[in-house]
């Protein structure tokens, strides 16, 4: 979901549980696979600030920040359904889930 992402713009504590991203541009098609009338023309985030507690995973939350988003949306005039198109977004959206229930699965097994 972030455009040309700049390394220089990531500071990992990652042992302290602390990632923080600044100045990240959004993609444009970021919502297309959301399928509503609207399109980004441009958008920003100053800080996205995320804190994980390792020590205590399971008994503190995981803490997210975004300070200073800017999104900036045109609706779409043109709503063409395409049926192919949404049935492979529909396709590409149940692969990513089955993907990730794999992949969970096989961090679990090697634990």
């Amino acid at each position: 979901y972030i455009e040309n992402f700049d390394s220089k713009s990531l500071k990992v504590g990652l042992w302290h549980g602390n990632l923080t991203i600044e100045n990240a541009y959004v993609k444009r098609d970021a919502l297309d696979d959301l399928n509503i009338p609207v399109e980004i023309i441009t958008g920003f985030i100053e800080k996205l600030t995320i804190h994980i507690p390792w020590k205590h995973f399971y008994t503190h939350p995981t803490k997210i920040s975004i300070h200073g988003f800017y999104l900036l949306l045109k609706t779409r005039t043109e709503i063409v359904y395409n049926s192919q198109k949404y049935e492979e977004q529909e396709y590409r959206s149940k692969m990513k889930r089955v993907e990730k229930v794999e992949k969970f699965h096989r961090k679990r097994e090697e634990y």
